[in-house]
């Protein structure tokens, strides 16, 4: 009778120890689970995509190194996302002299995203103008804004872990996804009302 090898599912926990133990396979599946998370959201903050997967890879190299002194974690993308927005962030200081120091640059990256909506605009049978209306107001979100709506929603993380992400205090984050969220309604009664206009 053949015998067929079941392959437990770990959780982040479980999968983060094995790799801190040397297992290649538990690294290969974070590296493939969480590369497209980091790519997408490195491409938030530096269009430059050589820059970020110069910074993922760094990352995993110095993961590897470090490995046996890394700390626990439960959350996997959370740990990810903290080191190489840190990592990513230093790299463009390096590039730019104008930035003097890291809460500035905090502050100032360029951070763009497209909410899925966006796309189903252009399949409905708004105008030229209404389309270009409710982009404009989409784009009046700020980069926080921005930021904070990709880490809960795309990013699915809790509001402690993007406050450490994003260097915000408890209260300032839901402070910021109250305001933000509270707009995207106001923006989608836009969307609702213009697709009704003539």
């Amino acid at each position: 009778m053949k015998v067929l090898k079941v392959e437990h599912i770990r959780n982040d926990e479980q999968l983060w120890r094995a790799f801190k133990q040397g297992d290649k396979n538990a690294l290969s599946e974070i590296y493939y689970a969480q590369y497209e998370y980091l790519f997408n959201y490195g491409l938030k903050i530096s269009r430059e995509e050589d820059l970020v997967k110069d910074c993922i890879h760094e990352l995993f190299c110095e993961l590897i190194r470090k490995k046996q002194n890394l700390g626990n974690t439960d959350s996997i993308r959370f740990y990810l996302f903290k080191a190489f927005k840190r990592k990513l962030l230093k790299e463009i200081r390096k590039g730019s002299k104008l930035v003097s120091s890291e809460s500035t640059l905090q502050e100032n990256h360029d951070f763009s995203v497209e909410f899925s909506f966006e796309e189903q605009l252009i399949r409905q049978e708004m105008s030229e103008a209404q389309q270009q209306k409710l982009k404009h107001e989409l784009g009046n979100l700020s980069k926080r804004q921005k930021e904070v709506i990709f880490l809960k929603f795309y990013a699915d993380l809790s509001n402690q872990q993007i406050g450490e992400v994003m260097a915000l205090n408890d209260q300032s984050v839901r402070s910021l996804l109250y305001k933000t969220l509270k707009k995207l309604k106001e923006l989608m009664l836009l969307f609702f009302f213009l697709s009704f206009a003539d």
